[in-house]
């Protein structure tokens, strides 16, 4: 119900200009495909909710459990988006792989532990 909501808010503020309420414009960074491969795995959210983080055909994409994937488009080479808003930025770890991702999703920011 809130995607929804935030959907229908951000077409009336397109409408009327109302900035505070648009989404940011994005802008897609060039990436290595190869550095995907450092974020490819399974991610736990407080309360056990997981999603997993895949590598196809040189594209990123992101799947909740009992849901079609989607794809993860660069803003950086931490920083990814989705076509709904989101935004999943991802913590390194020492050994050069993920440890976390952060989403943030209308004004709401949880974070995701690396679990494999």
């Amino acid at each position: 119900a809130i995607p929804l909501a935030m959907e229908i808010i951000r077409g009336i503020a397109k409408e009327y200009n109302w900035p505070a309420y648009l989404e940011p414009e994005r802008s897609l960074a060039k990436v290595d495909s190869a550095v995907y491969k450092k974020y490819e795995g399974t991610y736990e959210f407080e309360g056990g909710t997981r999603l997993t983080v895949l590598v196809e055909d040189g594209k990123l994409f992101l799947k909740w459990a009992n849901q079609p994937r989607f794809e993860l488009f660069a803003e950086s080479e931490t920083k990814f988006f989705r076509d709904n808003g989101a935004t999943f930025n991802f913590a390194m770890g020492e050994q050069g792989r993920a440890v976390s991702v952060t989403r943030e999703l209308s004004g709401q920011i949880v974070k995701a532990k690396r679990v494999d």
